[in-house]
């Protein structure tokens, strides 16, 4: 996780950490290295930035920092296999939240299980909840724990976590992130030049 979350976070630090592309390449980084319980707390601890700073950000702002950390906090449930927790923090996110976007039913459609995320019908559109972005992963999550009370076997199922890296493996792999931020950045570098910026 980066530095800044390491000590006390400024305004600053909260609105790079969670702007494009930083935040891409921090979740990079959380999967490449398999960082998920560090990641998992550090979305606590910007929420909790956020709340607390909430008349100091804008509505958009505000909504769309939670919405990215709401989906990353899942997203490390699921990686961690902490699957009860998963399915009790979605279902509380779909009761308590409601962040939506406007989508055509064929899009919607597009992933398993978008019923559970309907708001309303208008016209040609479906308003869906934020989390019809994870539904799907959601329903996989049911049929994983279903598995699991049934008492068969997961081994196939379950993610591959950090202390099963060696120190070699861990490595190559901050390497690989670090090679893939300094293509991006230099990409960057030269599209800024080209348009003039």
């Amino acid at each position: 996780m980066p530095e800044a979350l390491k000590g006390k976070l400024n305004l600053a630090q909260y609105r790079r950490i969670l702007s494009y592309p930083s935040w891409n390449y921090l979740l990079a980084t959380i999967i490449e290295t398999r960082s998920y319980e560090a990641a998992l707390e550090a979305c606590i601890r910007l929420l909790e930035f956020s709340e607390k700073h909430r008349e100091r950000l804008s509505q958009s702002e505000y909504e769309q920092n939670l919405q990215r950390l709401y989906l990353c906090a899942l997203s490390m449930l699921d990686r961690l296999d902490r699957w009860e927790e998963y399915l009790a923090v979605w279902r509380e996110l779909r009761t308590s939240t409601n962040f939506c976007f406007r989508a055509t039913r064929s899009i919607a459609g597009a992933v398993p299980n978008w019923e559970s995320c309907l708001i309303q019908e208008a016209g040609g559109s479906v308003y869906l909840h934020f989390l019809w972005i994870s539904a799907g992963r959601k329903a996989l999550i049911e049929r994983k724990l279903a598995r699991r009370k049934e008492g068969k076997r997961l081994g196939h199922m379950l993610h591959r976590q950090q202390d099963q890296l060696s120190d070699e493996e861990l490595w190559n792999r901050l390497e690989r992130v670090k090679a893939r931020i300094n293509y991006a950045e230099s990409l960057r570098s030269v599209i800024n030049r080209a348009w003039g910026s």
